[in-house]
């Protein structure tokens, strides 16, 4: 490579590339190729084939005077000596004439190219295999992992595929620069991203569109790819790459402030969270429950009662030993001539003086008047004997009236 840049800033030499078939076929105008191939003479100026100027018939024809008729009508542009008398126009040569320099021939593009009769006889480009075929030098192929990008056949196959990221894997195929949120490199000859910028992730493997998911925001990649926000009973929310509660789906809580098991608390039938969070359902003396959200007693201890109605305080009535709900809420012990009392649910009553439950019903009381009732004078079932008279008691002693006084009494 090195000795064609050399030749050709040297002389100036103006190189043309005709695509053959895979290849590109190396056609070098002027005596210099005499130099870079065997079989030339060399010289400085002259006739072709003795030295002269590189002619490039590509530009020159373009300036060649139009509609000649025979090759003297050339003579002003010496490097397009030849008459192509079918379109009038000058050329480098014709075919099956013999303007061509020795070691070349002509091509049906009508320029002469650099004849070869073995491969060794081309020179050597970058990282190219050059190769004789038909009598022309061409680039038959690239070395692998190298392609010739620019079409430039004397620089060989100047692009390394695997890490150029302009061609990557083949020529033309560009790795973005403007790709979402990432740096694109070219790595194996594929493009690949170098890195994704702090809070984004390519999740799903394609290079050009870049690092495409916020891994902020992104509930289907919270904080990584494939990291989905699902929590149990609530609606979820990405939040600095964080999966969180955005709401409690209807009937739910989240009472212990954890994400990651959502709304964990079912508020219509947790006791320990009825309604809200931290609503409790225990009461004295009772066992309860949670009903749609509302604290209710289910049953309550033996000897107790809730009688009031009201939950929050319970079983509030230990029936056992109450004498305004003995044995059961409003089940009121008598307090007649008497202090009422509950022993196990059942009604005592202490009498006043003078008084006795003598009948043995609790429920009415001291009915007995020992003091003054006959039946029961001083004492329960002592009757007084209506000896001598009319029976009474007084102060618990049974006495009697005359009948002389009872006589009395009946004429006044």
């Amino acid at each position: 490579m090195a000795a064609w840049r050399t030749l050709l800033g040297a002389f100036g030499v103006a190189m043309t590339v005709l695509l053959l078939g895979g290849g590109c076929s190396l056609i070098i105008s002027s005596e210099l190729s005499h130099k870079l191939l065997p079989g030339g003479t060399g010289g400085s100026g002259g006739a072709p084939g003795t030295g002269g100027s590189v002619r490039d018939s590509g530009s020159e024809e373009a300036d060649a005077p139009h509609g000649c008729q025979h090759d003297t009508d050339c003579s002003a542009t010496p490097a397009l000596p030849a008459c192509n008398v079918a379109t009038g126009v000058c050329v480098e040569c014709l075919p099956g004439g013999n303007t061509c320099p020795p070691s070349f021939h002509c091509s049906d593009a009508m320029t002469c190219v650099a004849s070869c009769e073995t491969s060794a006889q081309c020179p050597s480009l970058t990282e190219a295999n050059v190769a004789c075929t038909n009598g022309v030098c061409v680039l038959a192929s690239c070395a692998s992992g190298y392609g010739d990008c620019d079409g430039v056949v004397t620089n060989g196959c100047e692009v390394n595929l695997e890490v150029a990221p302009s061609n990557c894997g083949t020529c033309g195929n560009v790795c973005s620069d403007s790709v979402l949120n990432a740096a694109v490199v070219c790595t194996s000859g594929m493009c690949d991203l170098k890195a994704c910028d702090p809070g984004f992730a390519d999740c799903d493997k394609i290079a050009n569109n870049g690092c495409e998911v916020d891994t902020n925001t992104d509930v289907n990649n919270c904080g990584g790819c494939g990291m989905i926000c699902k929590l149990p009973n609530a609606a979820s929310a990405c939040m600095g790459g964080t999966c969180v509660i955005a709401a409690c789906a209807s009937g739910f809580r989240d009472c212990n402030n954890t994400a990651a098991d959502g709304c964990e608390v079912s508020e219509y039938t947790d006791i320990k969270n009825c309604g809200a969070c931290g609503t409790g359902c225990f009461f004295p003396n009772a066992t309860s429950s949670c009903n749609v959200g509302v604290c209710q007693i289910d049953s309550c201890a033996v000897g107790y009662a809730d009688c009031d109605g009201i939950v929050k305080n319970g079983c509030e009535i230990k029936t056992d030993a109450d004498p305004k709900n003995c044995g059961a809420c409003g089940m009121i012990c008598s307090n007649n001539h008497g202090t009422p009392g509950c022993a196990a649910g059942v009604c005592t009553i202490a009498c006043d003086t003078g008084y006795k439950d003598c009948n043995g019903n609790v429920a009415n009381g001291c009915e007995a008047q020992t003091s003054a009732d006959v039946a029961n004078c001083g004492a329960c079932g002592h009757v007084c004997p209506p000896t001598g008279g009319t029976p009474n008691c007084i102060a618990g002693t049974c006495g009697f009236a005359s009948r002389r006084r009872d006589r009395s009494a009946a004429d006044s």
